[in-house]
């Protein structure tokens, strides 16, 4: 009997428990049970769902997911993929529970936004926002796409913030105990040695009989990287070297040796072009664009032009940025009055016109794209 089994499909088809109290009924089989056997195995505990924020909210009438990414400060995507009960980001039922992901700085997307404007608005580069932004493909081609179905509030910080680590004490973690988090000011009176870096968190002042691995074992920090910070001392004479009564860098930042950033080079700039915007004369720059972009100026489009191996840029009305690696041909020079407007990050750059682009280069010739015609006697 299939009740008397309680693996039988008979308790997940209720057409089989009627069927049989129909017979039972008809049949005067009174002494024939009708339920099912419970199963010999304790019922497995059920577990509330873990929300990580801990935060939750019960979805109210004309509720979007950007309306609450933007009200919460979280991503409208990681709001849409933590919660089955969204269905629809633009018209979410009402009364549905959901739990809110780790809260970030967030930015809301335009219409004619690109991962390359984006960046330029918020100083990411664009591989920050594929990672801050998981849904975002490599190529960074899916930013619009994506916005239909998963809302268009971004994170540009990691969820639930940055991790800080305690490295400016020797107690943190191995993994980072080299290095501090930040720079304090040697001990008042005394003397550093000869060289020492200033970019340093911790300070050790040599005693008479010191020895390096002493000093470095006590301070967790490699010799490479206490010769790195302290050039008066060597590899192989490091002991020898200290001298009592100076005071070295124990415990560097990161930023102590780090890159420096590099000067802006030169640019040249070159004459005004046509760019219709409602027109076919759409010519001039045409590999990639950055539009309507705040804040806007020459040395702005300038780096984005050249991280990316570019050698020619140009600015249209005041905020939109255009790149190539030449002038295209075609392009149609015009009176430089047309390139009136300034930018919007920089009110000392004239920044092309309405329908015009001033264009700059890297070299105090313009390439220009030509097409061989043939040859001729």
């Amino acid at each position: 009997m299939m009740q008397a089994s309680p693996f039988s499909y008979y308790n997940r088809n209720s057409f089989f428990e009627s069927a049989l109290k129909q017979a039972v009924k008809r049949c005067s089989l009174s002494n024939q049970p009708t339920a099912a056997k419970d199963s010999p195995f304790p019922p497995e505990p059920s577990e509330p769902a873990l929300c990580l924020s801990e935060v939750t909210y019960t979805t109210k009438a004309g509720d979007t997911c950007d309306s609450l990414a933007t009200k919460y400060s979280v991503s409208s995507a990681a709001l849409f993929m933590g919660n089955p009960g969204i269905i629809n980001c633009t018209n979410i039922v009402e009364g549905v529970n959901l739990c809110l992901p780790l809260q970030c700085k967030t930015f809301t997307l335009e219409k004619d936004d690109s991962c390359m404007s984006v960046a330029a608005v918020t100083g990411l580069d664009q591989g920050d926002i594929r990672s801050l932004n998981p849904w975002v493909h490599p190529l960074c081609n899916n930013l619009q796409d994506g916005t239909e179905t998963l809302g268009r509030v971004i994170c540009i910080i990691p969820p639930g913030g940055k991790y800080e680590h305690d490295v400016n004490t020797t107690n943190s973690d191995p993994a980072y105990s080299e290095y501090a988090d930040k720079a304090v000011s040697p001990p008042s009176g005394e003397t550093l040695a000869d060289k020492t870096i200033k970019d340093c968190g911790r300070w050790y002042t040599v005693q008479k009989g010191d020895n390096c691995a002493v000093v470095l074992v006590q301070y967790h920090i490699s010799l490479p990287l206490f010769i790195q910070a302290n050039p008066s001392v060597s590899e192989g004479t490091c002991t020898t070297d200290l001298v009592p009564g100076r005071t070295y860098c124990v415990g560097p930042t990161k930023e102590a040796f780090a890159a420096k950033p590099q000067p802006v080079p030169p640019f040249h700039r070159f004459r005004c072009f046509a760019r219709e915007a409602d027109t076919k004369n759409r010519t001039v720059l045409t590999l990639t664009k950055a539009e309507h972009v705040k804040p806007m100026s020459i040395t702005a489009c300038q780096s984005f032009c050249l991280q990316r191996g570019w050698r020619v840029w140009g600015i249209q009305n005041g905020d939109s940025c255009f790149y190539d690696n030449q002038l295209r041909m075609d392009s149609q020079i015009i009176d430089d009055s047309k390139c009136n407007i300034h930018c919007n990050g920089n009110t000392t750059n004239v920044c092309g016109g309405k329908d015009a682009i001033k264009v700059f280069g890297d070299q105090d010739m313009l390439r220009v794209q030509y097409a061989s015609l043939g040859c001729y006697s």
